[in-house]
């Protein structure tokens, strides 16, 4: 029997990519489904229609651009240090 917390690291581990606030979401509807009578989707969303939707706790942000001067190849290209170079001769070795 897994523990909790494998169970909920198994759910993010499923829906890797998602958003840190998904995340969240992802983690706490975990919990719920544990506790001792959670409530389905339906009753959740016949409660939402009725008293309203709760507020968002989490508050997504825009992400911010940092602009940059420099090609983009820079830093990313090959250099003769690293020896990434295209070699002659057999495997790198020049007889």
């Amino acid at each position: 029997m897994k523990s909790i917390n494998a169970r909920i690291r198994d759910a993010l581990r499923h829906h890797r990519g998602a958003t840190p606030d998904h995340q969240a979401a992802i983690a706490e509807w975990t919990l719920h489904t544990y506790t001792h009578q959670p409530a389905t989707p339906e009753q959740i969303l016949t409660t939402w229609h009725t008293q309203g939707r709760p507020p968002r706790q989490r508050i997504p942000t825009t992400p911010t651009i940092t602009s940059t001067t420099h090609p983009a190849d820079w830093g990313t290209t090959p250099t003769p240090q690293e020896g990434l170079w295209p070699r002659k001769g057999w495997a790198g070795h020049t007889h």
